[in-house]
């Protein structure tokens, strides 16, 4: 970030970082920053969360991630007080006549100066607190009350000073999440602001328990920030808006709001609508009045701080560069000090106005000092030695006797016994400070306030008068002097702690015994998806197998298909199929291993995994697939998966058909053997025998895990039946922590994982966690969340084709393949190009399941779960001759949810067959294009590919991709977009009124000759810089390019 003013000269004292005022920032700006105070010393990185000035002290208050508040004396920052007040993150600080109240998202904590724990509101999940407010009533008796307001809508007010703290007065239901609330000393009224961007006033005087006035749609999202003086109203917040204005069914997605909004509550009107003037295009973060001057402040997450004049508000100047990434922001009552916290270090920056010599936070001085422990006189350190100096271990007491001759047992009977005696004669007499007894970590968390005495309870802390009984004893003796500890207890100590080292247990799981390789793993998604985020599998597959992802609906068959890959005869038929049917079960399967086949063998590990998504959109068009249940959301994903199983045996061409066999244990008893139970069902025939073990009906029913728990029941991997041999080759196996909550999908309470037996080792398939395992494992049901779903035996041996299976080549005629347009002209074949030759590509994709985000206060978006993209259409260009050789319009195996017609220029009778003008497809004509491409090794150039061959669902070696957007990048700079690439590069202006394919693919590539140009003339770093600099200069706005 640049900024038009340069620090002044800095100093450090006491650890802070001071700055002379005396510089001021070049440009005439007022504020300066003062002193900076860093975030407290912890394990884990803490951001600043919240700031507020104490309302009667000279003091600052700072909460932070962590749940700590502190507080400073200004001017000098010294810490006042310290503590660990909230169990998650400190969202505000509300200051009072009598101490701070503490908001999180589930309690307000009341707490004195002092940091004494007085009362908390809790919270009961799945309610939050979303903002709250101190409201002075005009009543008899001077009282606070705290507005607190709730996720629900629901605001309740607590009076601070009254006999029941911790009960609210009243409460009044505003419908709608408040998010924000603002009040004035100079009026009766308050302003809660609430998630659909309605201001509501009503009265803090409680002379009528109802919303007095309304002024609706002052955003057409939630309101973010909001400050109130007099009777005018200051609001910034968030909007929602179609992201297509031309569709009419258009999804409604939520964006910052550039505006700050000033309203006059006396005529409920809008006095002014202020677009906010950052240099970066970010939207107003904080707004806040200024008490004494006719002017208020507002504030971005990147510190660019304005002040606008009320009269005029046009009339605006930057005046401060606050630190970047401001997550809190406070301004003192009398204007002349301001604090800002980054979110990024913790830090908190102090800023003077410059309009005073001494700036103070308060209008008036403080009525009561401070209060401050009494200073004692420091203790004289203690002399161990007055000839030597030695370690406090060689110190102990001797024995003595008393006046009556009786001997005192000294502090050294806490010592084992020292065999050396001379060593021991060698020890100097000296008295030893008692040792100081440490309290136990909730104890602060459970003492009750009484005037300026606390109580508690003693139970559940350590038993009294035990520090030098009993374990106190033990650790004291293991402690005191290690030199001469006993060599067993040593032994054990270590033992224990290399046990506690390589356990990975969840320890917040209920059973404590989840091992972490059969824990549900999923993705974590960056704010924004998995838009340019790289997920690193290397870190959960250590092997050369791949993994499937989770993160796909119905992500239970990734254990089925896994099965199946090494299932003997099932990979090579699919591999080697291949028909016209536009949704084979074969033929989708075959691609899916093809795709494994080839990210085993060329991709690097971080990228070893891979996506069933083809192969899950081809399952919504088969009509089976309804008959079996395998996309009912009402069955346990257990007994899908057996029903999985069955529909794959059912629908591919096996040679051979598997016996399947379906146990009931209602005829067995603890004696009954797996062996004889399939040696009944007579599998004559079948090379595999499929066992369904029906865990879904037993899942609470003690007798029948009990039976597979005893080896007796499966004792090794091969049985015998029929007089033949059958050797276990995977095992699909549930994971479910707790049986009688849901199961019907995987997540952390129940998923599926599977073990299978290459022709070498045991794998443990968790979704994609790979790792490798044991029989043992394998058969070993005793742990009690682990139940058996399918068990695979195979005749004769039990080895999965271990060698790369050759892939059936695709034929060159697809580029021929007639449309499925009704009368639709024969498609003439193409020129294709040859081994490596550069191939220009293009997609436009269509959104089928919509993402789900969570938005913050500040305006940033979390997305919780990644959107669904299909392929709509994708354009091919020849790099050697510029021709177009695929220009196809794809038909969703899916309902369409959002054409996102103005990025990809696709409307709905586009991809309609009976409707469109162009060339439709299906999915898997489309797919077996590019595949053919692919294989024939030629070489993919476009923008931003890594995206597109994701969601196309298909793996180019990285050998065989050239992406324009990764050779126009500096290391850790933005991604430059295509279009202000061809503006500066190329002197041409595309995507003007929508994208087209084609002519981004022939932008991509007329974007690699003009690399290669610059490469050969050795000009391209110097051009690479010139580009970035011109966009920074134009803030990569293509009007705005010179």
């Amino acid at each position: 970030m640049h900024s038009s003013f340069s620090q002044g000269s800095q100093q450090q004292h006491n650890g802070y970082d001071y700055f002379d005022s005396s510089d001021v920032y070049a440009g005439g700006e007022e504020w300066v920053e003062w002193v900076r105070v860093p975030a407290p010393l912890s394990a884990d990185e803490v951001a600043c969360t919240a700031l507020a000035f104490d309302q009667c002290h000279q003091m600052l208050w700072i909460g932070y991630s962590n749940g700590r508040l502190t507080s400073h004396l200004l001017p000098t920052m010294d810490k006042y007080t310290s503590i660990v007040s909230n169990s998650t993150a400190v969202k505000q600080i509300v200051p009072t006549y009598e101490g701070v109240v503490a908001i999180s998202d589930q309690m307000a904590v009341f707490r004195s100066r002092g940091c004494v724990h007085n009362n908390a509101v809790l919270v009961e999940s799945p309610q939050s607190i979303t903002c709250a407010r101190l409201a002075r009533p005009d009543t008899p008796k001077a009282s606070d009350h705290l507005l607190v307001g709730l996720t629900s809508g629901n605001l309740a007010a607590y009076d601070l000073q009254g006999h029941h703290p911790l009960q609210p007065i009243w409460s009044m239901d505003f419908y709608n999440a408040t998010t924000a609330l603002a009040s004035s000393d100079d009026s009766s009224f308050a302003c809660a602001g609430t998630s659909i961007g309605q201001l509501d006033l009503f009265d803090v005087n409680l002379r009528s328990r109802r919303i007095e006035a309304s002024i609706p749609n002052a955003h057409s999202g939630s309101v973010v920030s909001m400050d109130m003086i007099d009777n005018y109203v200051l609001t910034c917040g968030v909007s929602s808006r179609s992201i297509n204005p031309y569709d009419k069914n258009a999804p409604i997605k939520i964006y910052p709001d550039p505006l700050i909004k000033l309203f006059d509550l006396r005529t409920l009107s809008l006095v002014s609508s202020i677009p906010f003037p950052s240099s970066l295009g970010l939207p107003p973060s904080f707004v806040k009045f200024h008490s004494i001057h006719h002017a208020f402040y507002a504030t971005d997450s990147e510190g660019e701080l304005y002040s606008f004049d009320m009269a005029d508000p046009m009339q605006y100047s930057q005046v401060c560069q606050l630190p970047s990434s401001v997550a809190a922001w406070d301004v003192s009552l009398t204007g002349e000090i301001m604090a800002a916290g980054s979110a990024t270090d913790g830090s908190v920056a102090l800023f003077d106005s410059g309009t005073s010599a001494a700036p103070h936070a308060l209008l008036e001085p403080s009525e009561l000092p401070l209060d401050f422990p009494p200073t004692r006189p420091p203790r004289p350190p203690l002399t161990l030695s007055p000839l030597e100096p030695a370690p406090a271990s060689r110190y102990v007491f001797r024995p003595s006797v008393n006046a009556y001759g009786e001997e005192i047992t000294p502090l050294s009977a806490w010592l084992p016994s020292i065999p050396d005696k001379t060593f021991k004669q060698a020890m100097t007499l000296v008295v030893a400070p008692k040792p100081t007894k440490v309290l136990h970590p909730d104890f602060d968390k459970k003492i009750q306030q009484k005037d300026t005495i606390g109580y508690t309870s003693h139970r559940g802390f350590d038993a009294r008068n035990s520090f030098v009984y009993g374990q106190g004893r033990a650790t004291t003796l293991a402690t005191v002097d290690p030199r001469f500890a006993d060599a067993s207890t040593k032994t054990r100590q270590a033992s224990a702690s290399r046990a506690s080292s390589t356990r990975s247990f969840d320890e917040a799981d209920p059973t404590h015994q989840v091992p972490s390789s059969y824990k549900y793993v999923e993705i974590k998604l960056s704010k924004h998806g998995m838009d340019g985020f790289v997920f690193d599998f290397s870190k959960y597959n250590r092997t050369t197998h791949v993994g499937l992802e989770n993160a796909l609906p119905f992500a239970y068959m990734n254990a089925a298909l896994q099965l199946m890959y090494f299932a003997p005869g099932v990979r090579s038929l699919v591999l080697g199929h291949l028909c016209e049917e536009p949704h084979c079960v074969a033929c989708e399967l075959g691609f899916l291993y093809h795709m494994m086949d080839q990210t085993k063998a060329k991709a690097p590990p971080k990228a070893r995994s891979c996506q069933a998504t083809n192969f899950l959109s081809a399952l919504h068009q088969i009509a089976d697939v309804a008959v079996f249940g395998l996309f009912d959301k009402t069955l346990s994903i257990l007994a899908r998966v057996e029903r999985m199983l069955a529909f794959l045996t059912t629908s591919l061409p096996l040679a051979t058909p598997w016996h399947r066999v379906k146990l009931s244990y209602d005829a067995l008893t603890p004696e009954s053997t797996l062996e004889a139970v399939l040696e009944l069902s007579k599998p004559s025939k079948a090379d595999l025998i499929c066992v369904e073990c029906a865990s879904v009906d037993w899942l609470t029913n003690s007798d029948v895990k009990n039976l597979w728990n005893s080896r007796q029941w499966l004792s090794s991997k091969t049985i015998h039946v029929g007089g033949e041999a059958f050797h276990l080759i995977g095992v699909v196996s549930a994971v479910v922590r707790n049986p009688h909550k849901s199961h019907i999908v995987s997540g952390p309470n129940a998923h599926l994982v599977t073990h299978v037996w290459t022709s070498e080792e045991w794998l443990l398939c968790n979704d994609f966690s790979v790792t490798t395992s044991t029989e043992d494992d394998a058969l070993d049901f005793s742990p009690q969340w682990k139940f058996p779903c399918v068990l695979l035996f195979s005749r004769g041996s039990s080895d999965y084709e271990s060698t790369v299976e050759t892939s059936i080549q695709i034929p060159d005629s697809i580029f021929q393949a007639a449309p499925l347009n009704p009368g639709a002209a024969a498609v003439e074949m193409p020129r294709l190009p040859q081994r490596g030759d550069r191939v220009a590509i293009d997609t436009e994709f269509v959104i089928v399941e919509m993402e789900e985000a969570v938005l913050q206060t500040d305006g940033t978006r979390i997305v919780t779960k990644e959107s669904r993209q299909s392929l709509a259409r994708v354009s091919l260009l020849h790099g050697e001759t510029d021709n177009v050789i695929v220009d196809d319009y794809v038909l969703p195996n899916e309902p369409v949810v959002d054409y996102l017609t103005r990025f990809s220029g696709l409307v709905a009778g586009d991809l309609d067959p009976t409707q469109s003008r162009h060339n439709v497809v299906s999915l898997k004509t489309a797919y077996m294009k590019l595949r053919y491409l692919v294989d024939a090794g030629c070489v993919f150039v476009g923008h931003g590919l890594r995206k597109d061959f994701r969601i196309v669902n298909i793996f180019v070696p990285p050998e065989q991709v050239i992406d324009t957007v990764e050779l126009y990048q500096q290391p850790s700079m933005r991604k430059i977009a295509l279009r202000f690439l061809s503006a500066y590069l190329l002197k041409a202006e595309i995507q003007l009124e929508t994208h087209d394919s084609i002519e981004d693919a022939r932008a991509a590539l007329k974007l690699h000759n003009k690399y290669l140009e610059l490469v050969e003339r050795g000009e391209f770093d110097k051009t690479l810089v010139e580009i970035y600099a011109a966009g920074r200069l134009c803030r990569w706005k293509i009007a705005d390019l010179a």
